[in-house]
């Protein structure tokens, strides 16, 4: 299996657990403590993943560029994240107030 369907299977599944086991026990409809617990889902990819390519030298193909397998599991969560949590903050009413 190539590297970065590894990490894309890896975020998907973090994140569909965290959206819809972890976020809805730990945090409800508070913003706050929804940022904390997204921040320990995303904690939990990065140290996925580093215990599966640290030290490996593997790079990580991304359009026209090749990223480190920290910054590919990060952006890759981001993006794979970002329409769990519109839909989470929807279904709570959430909205961030600046």
């Amino acid at each position: 299996m190539a590297p970065e369907s590894l990490v894309l299977i890896t975020n998907l599944t973090i994140a569909i657990i965290a959206y819809f086991i972890v976020h809805p026990r730990t945090a409800g409809a508070d913003l706050h403590k929804l940022t904390m617990s997204d921040l320990g889902a995303t904690m939990a990819s990065v140290l996925m993943c580093g215990s599966l390519f640290w030290d490996s030298g593997v790079e990580f193909s991304v359009l026209f560029a090749t990223l480190h397998w920290f910054w590919f599991a990060v952006l890759s969560y981001f993006v794979i994240e970002l329409p769990f949590a519109l839909w989470y903050m929807k279904r709570y009413g959430l909205r961030f107030q600046g």
